[in-house]
């Protein structure tokens, strides 16, 4: 039996009444049912058919997140724009660092 089918056949148990409430692992399933089939390009309409909700629902389901659920996130190293320092006497210094800047006025001054 397929995961949509056991799941379909879940939801289907439940008394049928507008706004019922989903039990929580119910819920829980259906949502990382809906993520993973989106993510392979079903549309909501589909995803509802095929786990016997509302379009809406399925909506709904993929826009929460599991509670307690870690979303996986990525890193960017930002690169700080080029300083552009004017030291005494009027020397004007581009393109470095902070720490360029520091150790060129450190060699500077001794």
């Amino acid at each position: 039996m397929s995961t949509a089918h056991r799941l379909r056949r879940r939801v289907s148990a439940l008394p049928a009444h507008k706004g019922r409430r989903l039990p929580a692992d119910l819920k829980e399933e259906l949502a990382l049912y809906a993520r993973s089939a989106s993510a392979e390009g079903a549309g909501a309409g589909e995803i509802a058919r095929r786990l016997g909700v509302s379009a809406p629902t399925v909506r709904r389901l993929l826009r929460s997140a599991p509670r307690g659920a870690l979303l996986a996130v990525g890193t960017v190293e930002l690169a700080s724009p080029p300083l552009r320092v004017m030291v005494p006497g009027g020397l004007v210094v581009e393109g470095l660092d902070v720490d360029g800047v520091a150790a060129l006025s450190r060699a500077l001054t001794s």
